[in-house]
């Protein structure tokens, strides 16, 4: 659905109408659902992907909040930024680095016949991954 399409014209009123008609948490959750469905309708699968960042992030919050040793949090907050920047990376860089590695290795004469993934990179992964302040437009 993009922007400047009927649906979305549609899609936006009626999300509007909702939000200022619910009070309290119902809002955060109507919020969320419009934020899925909006985000499914361009590639549905990706959703998932969306899905699994969320939670990994939502999981190493809950364990950073939980544990006192600064060990334990290093270690919350590693496994989440190594996820989080790992599902990053592959959508974003793997097709490029494994053309490079096949042309490294192609000037060594070694026999490698890359693979292409054939994806596009999830709409609003990169935003996700690395937050910016609406406000000032600089990075959290």
């Amino acid at each position: 659905m993009l922007f400047n399409s009927f649906e979305f014209a549609l899609f936006f009123p009626i999300v509007t109408l909702f939000y200022f008609m619910l009070r309290g948490m119902p809002r955060i959750y109507w919020l969320l659902a419009a934020s899925f469905v909006f985000y499914s309708v361009f590639i549905p699968a990706y959703s998932l992907i969306l899905a699994v960042v969320i939670l990994i992030d939502y999981a190493a919050g809950l364990l950073l909040a939980s544990t006192e040793s600064p060990r334990w949090r290093r270690v919350f907050l590693g496994l989440s930024l190594v996820s989080n920047l790992g599902i990053l990376c592959a959508f974003k860089y793997f097709n490029f680095a494994n053309g490079n590695l096949a042309a490294l290795l192609h000037w060594l004469k070694i026999d490698y016949s890359p693979w292409v993934l054939a994806w596009t990179l999830p709409v609003g992964l990169s935003f996700h991954t690395f937050p910016v302040d609406g406000v000032h437009g600089r990075s959290l």
